[in-house]
């Protein structure tokens, strides 16, 4: 879902209907909306706060407007190159398929029919969000290193990157190959590569060797490795995990999960940030030290909005209770042994719930082993952190943590 702090314009030529938006973005937790009661008015809030550098996240617009459609807004907003990425909903009263599949065609993300509830206002927008973070990604001039075997293997993938918009492709059919290529792009040589695709299983030198062997080079720095194999056993997994890959793709894989697969990537290699000082913890643990512990780690880092919870019933009745009174929780930090309801329970109840399935979640817990890191991650935790921890860990567990939100 999109941070609370996002901006958020409401264009409708109905006041009424603006404030009716509003308020249910206030109630969903939104604290910076605005709103423009006209195409043009709202083309010139969407102008200045690009000048600014504070544009709006995201774009709730009418359809039928005088003046200036939204149609035409968003087609005015493509051609501009500092508006051209804005994030748009179309609400419209008329239920057209031939007009829904313009708004489509023109770059909105979405539709929503009037009237609708917060519900529905709710899961479009986590919809949206969802969509921007997996299109979030490497620059399509990036140069792309792909290692395996397989020509056959390495012509599928080459098409998928093109399709993706990727055309700077490096292939090679061996680890010993490929290492030598990224050996020369430190002497300036050949191109630096931005991101790697390697296969697991290749004679000579493994895709995880390869990985091993260029960490050691200091002089290539940090390139984001994807890792594709064809066996999903859990130990090959734990294996690639431990050694640092940015992430892996078990073969067959279609072209969707490519895509998140390496806009993963992306984010894990971006300059990680702390979240902002008002946001609002979620802890979770059976043992008063503990939750003592998770406060005052939080404090140190200059936070003093939290709730602590005993166990899994507790805390989800709370995380319910705070998306009720438009105050809903940022992160929830949980335990994972507890009494009524484990933490895993607790995250599995998140996920199905519509407003809060997108909680990012840090559990910590004394069971650090690779193998339960693993399945709690498979669960639905997003960061993982074991007990006990140091300060500097801890801060770089919320780091990452924060890294997924919009």
């Amino acid at each position: 879902m999109f941070s609370r702090h996002a901006r958020v314009l409401i264009i409708d030529d109905m006041h009424t209907m603006c404030v009716i938006t509003q308020k249910l973005l206030t109630e969903l937790g939104f604290d910076k909306t605005e709103v423009a009661v006209s195409g043009l008015s709202g083309l010139a809030k969407l102008e200045e706060a690009a000048l600014q550098k504070q544009p709006f996240s995201l774009v709730i617009t009418d359809w039928q407007m005088p003046e200036m459609t939204g149609l035409e807004l968003i087609e005015k907003c493509k051609a501009k190159s500092n508006l051209k990425h804005t994030p748009f909903l179309f609400v419209t009263v008329e239920n057209k398929l031939e007009n829904i599949q313009k708004a489509i065609s023109a770059g909105a993300f979405d539709y929503l029919l009037k009237p609708f509830t917060r519900v529905q206002l709710k899961e479009k927008m986590v919809r949206i969000a969802d969509l921007l973070r997996e299109t979030k990604t490497f620059s399509k001039n990036s140069n792309i290193l792909i290692v395996d075997d397989s020509k056959a293997t390495i012509a599928t993938l080459s098409k998928m990157l093109n399709s993706l918009g990727f055309q700077n492709l490096h292939t090679f059919l061996g680890g010993q190959e490929a290492l030598q290529y990224l050996d020369l792009t430190t002497k300036g040589r050949e191109r630096k590569i931005d991101f790697a695709i390697t296969d697991w299983n290749m004679p000579n030198m493994s895709g995880l060797e390869l990985f091993q062997k260029y960490q050691k080079n200091s002089l290539l720095g940090k390139i984001p490795f994807l890792l594709a194999t064809a066996e999903d056993r859990e130990v090959n997994i734990n294996q690639a995990v431990a050694a640092g890959i940015s992430e892996y793709l078990i073969k067959p894989f279609e072209i969707t999960e490519l895509k998140k697969k390496i806009a993963r990537a992306y984010r894990s290699s971006q300059e990680l940030r702390l979240p902002p000082s008002d946001t609002r913890f979620m802890i979770v643990d059976d043992f008063d030290s503990m939750l003592k512990i998770h406060v005052n780690a939080l404090k140190a880092l200059g936070y003093n909005s939290f709730f602590c919870a005993k166990d899994g019933e507790a805390a989800l009745i709370e995380l319910k209770q705070g998306f009720h009174d438009a105050i809903p929780y940022d992160i929830m930090i949980t335990d994972w042994h507890m009494p009524k309801m484990d933490g895993i329970e607790l995250v599995k109840h998140c996920r199905a719930d519509v407003f809060l399935h997108n909680i990012p979640v840090l559990m910590v817990s004394g069971d650090g082993d690779q193998v339960n890191q693993t399945n709690a991650i498979k669960e639905g935790v997003d960061e993982f952190l074991a007990k006990p921890y140091t300060a500097e860990v801890f801060k770089e567990r919320l780091q990452k943590i924060y890294s997924k939100i919009l």
